[in-house]
């Protein structure tokens, strides 16, 4: 068992962050620094706040903010789902709905993380490569269960079409 696990974590391509500069005076956008003093309102917010409501765990079920985003967009609580970060929430559908031997598929420029879930869920997927404008040629996908688009490319009008060529529109 234990060769087996080993196995499938050398198989994971290891994170490498980019350039880390040492110069204090350079604003790392890629490390979510900002140059900018917080607003008045969260200095505001920071300065009230108790530190000790820092000592418990949130709610695991995160009622109250299931329950705002709920009433913002008019729906029931139940029908919204949480995680912690867009990477958790990619996990759980990954685990969820990919778990045929049917491979999914996605293109060979997207989000990174879309490759590195399916090999440590054992997913089978395919790549296919994007024009050399970068959109998607309907023409080279052939896989059942296409991976569906990231937001940016749903809403991009030209992208649209060639996804609702290969039927992966919704």
């Amino acid at each position: 068992m234990e060769h087996l696990w080993k196995q499938n974590l050398r198989q994971i391509e290891p994170y490498v962050p980019g350039e880390q500069s040492s110069d204090p005076d350079r604003i790392k956008l890629n490390a979510n620094e900002n140059p900018y003093p917080p607003a008045p309102g969260v200095e505001a917010v920071l300065r009230s706040y108790d530190p000790a409501a820092l000592c418990l765990y949130p709610d695991a079920n995160a009622r109250l903010l299931k329950a705002s985003i709920a009433r913002h967009y008019g729906v029931a609580p139940e029908q919204v789902f949480v995680g912690n970060g867009s990477d958790d929430v990619l996990a759980l559908a990954f685990q969820s709905f990919f778990n045929s031997d049917k491979p999914i598929a996605f293109p060979d420029i997207t989000y990174s993380f879309y490759p590195v879930w399916c090999r440590l869920f054992h997913i089978p997927f395919v790549t296919h490569p994007l024009t050399a404008d970068f959109r998607i040629d309907p023409a080279a996908w052939c896989c059942p269960i296409p991976m569906p688009p990231p937001l940016s490319v749903r809403t991009c009008p030209l992208c649209r079409r060639s996804w609702r060529a290969i039927g992966m529109l919704w």
